[in-house]
């Protein structure tokens, strides 16, 4: 999402989260000049934002498809619709502070695509009273089992559709999906060429008990040798005379990152659809 008006409710939200911080920053502006002419009697009271944004996420989870706060509404939304019913009301502020808010989220944000976009990613956070997803009921990495891993690595969409259905539109377990973009690429992942390949990651996992919060807690390093380790043993060696399976890094770490961003909820949706 390089535009704003691409963004869904989530990434709308950081980009709110923004503006209100441009807002505090300008307080804290006003207030240090009411100090400097004597005049603290006159101090605005700063806004709680972290509050603003758990309204909004809230207001989300009553109607997920209903209640969108996003690129297409920030294009269209009229101003006062945006300011009135949408920051004032559903975020609980005033008016006038709204006003500020959505001056700054309209005009002085900006998605900072440089930054973001740089490997590696860094993560963006929003600030939040209690909540640490978006959807309250929907299970997220850091919540899942072992067993809950090894079906997001393993599941394979029987849909009678799929051959009709775009690839992006097709729900498919991890492993699935790095073995589809792999496909794209000119050069084959060493990780694929090795026997039983898959077999032996999801043995990895459920041989040691990984599960979410292990895996989101676990050094990425230690993780990956350890995997890289469980599909070719480290006693075997190259033609040089180091451990062979130095080979399988970067397929190793594809399928850990595949599956730390995976969505969780749509494949264990899927799975129990199909089942």
């Amino acid at each position: 999402m390089v535009e704003k008006k691409s963004c869904d409710t989530l990434h709308m939200l950081y980009l709110l989260q923004l503006a209100l911080d441009l807002v505090r920053k300008r307080t804290i502006e006003r207030n240090k000049y009411f100090k400097s002419i004597g005049r603290t009697d006159r101090y605005i009271n700063q806004l709680d934002n972290p509050r603003i944004i758990t309204n909004f996420i809230e207001w989300h989870n009553k109607d997920k498809d209903k209640n969108k706060f996003d690129g297409a509404l920030l294009e269209t939304g009229e101003k006062l619709f945006m300011i009135n019913e949408m920051i004032s009301e559903i975020g609980g502020t005033k008016k006038g502070p709204a006003t500020k808010i959505y001056t700054k989220l309209k005009k002085d944000v900006v998605i900072e695509k440089a930054t973001w976009l740089e490997l590696p990613q860094p993560k963006l956070k929003l600030q939040t009273w209690g909540l640490t997803k978006l959807y309250a009921s929907e299970k997220v990495i850091e919540e899942c089992t072992c067993d809950d891993l090894i079906t997001l690595l393993t599941f394979t969409n029987a849909d009678a559709d799929a051959e009709e259905k775009a690839a992006e539109e097709l729900v498919q377990g991890v492993l699935a999906q790095v073995i589809a973009n792999n496909k794209k690429k000119a050069k084959a992942s060493a990780l694929e060429q090795e026997p039983q390949w898959q077999e032996k990651v999801v043995a990895y996992f459920r041989d040691n008990s990984i599960d979410g919060k292990t895996l989101m807690e676990t050094s990425v390093k230690d993780i990956c040798n350890a995997c890289m380790n469980s599909v070719v043993p480290p006693t075997e060696l190259n033609e040089k005379g180091k451990p062979r399976n130095i080979k399988l890094r970067g397929g190793v770490n594809q399928v850990l990152r595949a599956l730390k961003a995976c969505y969780v909820h749509g494949i264990l949706t899927a799975v129990a659809a199909q089942k």
